[in-house]
């Protein structure tokens, strides 16, 4: 069977022009900066370039990874690739200022290489601040004041976990603390605000492994963020419904007569097979 394929539009060959000459600029200014004396040259930055971009080439080309991700590759591969994206505009950038103002002075070079060197080392340590924040769990408690709430859900008690981005390349250790911690919060109720898994739908199993014993009085439930979405959310919801981690909120489910309301974006109408598959409580007493 023969396939047609669609020739690019203007649009699109103007798109991939520009981003080719901001790769172009960006790796021409950090290989300008090089210093000539250090061992390798700019082979350096040109084998840096060839390292960082394949990737991101090939996932764009395929429209996804052939494979699912391993924690190996995420760890190795995919985040080395994700920070050179946010290093390399910044850094270049920096250099191209430092050039400009180093040339009133008489020295170009030496001002491109410290103004990126500043911002290198600065973006650097937030990166390793933020590896630190991922690692720790944080727990914060409110108590909220609503004028109009049932005497019955006086002292209800809700754990809200969100954005642990779940996969096989999460801590178990920081997993199982993020579960001995939610139970030992005794919730009436678990909210999953979004962002469970990392990117993938098979993530899912990843979750389930570390924390579907969650339970909760009143139940569990879940709506989705991005990463879920991106992930797949037909699919990511079939392993939620399947492994009966929580109940995927899209339309108001009523408690007595309470109400939990989630809204979700990821489809214009949440298919009823969804819910009827997931672990929902609907309603309990009366409406």
């Amino acid at each position: 069977m023969a396939h047609s394929v669609r020739p690019r539009g203007p649009r699109t060959s103007t798109a991939f022009l520009r981003v080719g000459l901001y790769y172009l600029i960006c790796w021409s200014t950090l290989a300008l900066l090089w210093p000539a004396n250090v061992p390798g040259g700019r082979w350096w930055v040109a084998g840096l370039a060839a390292v960082t971009m394949a990737p991101l080439v090939s996932f764009i080309a395929r429209g996804g990874w052939s494979h699912y991700p391993t924690a190996a590759f995420r760890l190795f591969v995919v985040r080395p690739v994700l920070y050179m994206q946010l290093l390399l505009p910044l850094v270049s950038a920096a250099g191209i200022i430092g050039i400009a103002v180093g040339a009133i002075v008489g020295a170009p070079m030496a001002g491109g290489r410290i103004a990126a060197c500043i911002v290198l080392a600065a973006m650097l340590t937030l990166f390793l601040i933020g590896y630190i924040g991922t690692r720790r769990l944080v727990v914060r408690s409110i108590d909220a004041t609503i004028p109009t709430l049932p005497a019955e859900f006086d002292g209800l008690r809700i754990a809200q976990i969100s954005d642990l981005h779940i996969g096989p390349q999460t801590s178990k250790r920081f997993l199982a603390d993020v579960d001995r911690t939610i139970a030992a919060l005794a919730p009436d109720l678990i909210a999953v605000t979004g962002d469970m898994i990392d990117d993938h739908a098979e993530d899912v199993a990843h979750y389930a492994a570390a924390l579907g014993a969650l339970h909760a009085p009143l139940g569990v439930y879940l709506i989705p963020g991005n990463h879920d979405v991106y992930a797949g959310w037909p699919a990511t919801l079939s392993g939620v419904a399947a492994d009966r981690l929580a109940c995927p909120i899209s339309l108001l489910i009523a408690l007595w007569i309470w109400a939990i309301v989630g809204i979700d974006l990821s489809v214009p109408e949440a298919p009823p097979a969804w819910l009827e598959a997931a672990p929902c409580v609907r309603s309990t007493g009366s409406r």
